[in-house]
């Protein structure tokens, strides 16, 4: 993980219903204020227990801000528009392993 620099983390949401979440991390001091802004504006701020893993493991990196497909149809292809806007401006997307508890890159 430590050769990224900007990451979206999914997992499984912390429900019984196992929705998709997925969390926006990047490498301590990369992104200006204004920039981690403007994530935190289109997404929310959560308590995250696999954040606090990842950044735990990694603490080379910082906690942006999150979002989930627990919502109505449009909305959750709004969340899906995003990742993919994300990931075109070179964001790395990273799975994290439940069974195993470990951090895969799937790019």
């Amino acid at each position: 993980m430590n050769n990224l620099d900007k990451i979206i983390l999914i997992h499984k949401g912390p429900n019984l219903l196992e929705y998709i979440s997925f969390d926006i991390l990047v490498r301590k001091g990369l992104l200006s204020e204004e920039e981690k802004k403007k994530i935190k504006d289109a997404l929310y701020e959560v308590d995250c227990a696999i954040v606090k893993k990842f950044l735990k493991k990694y603490p080379n990196y910082e906690y942006i801000a999150s979002e989930d497909f627990g919502h109505i149809y449009f909305f959750n292809v709004g969340c899906l528009n995003y990742i993919c806007k994300l990931y075109k401006e070179g964001f790395s997307l990273v799975d994290y392993d439940e069974d195993s508890d470990t951090f895969v890159c799937l790019d």
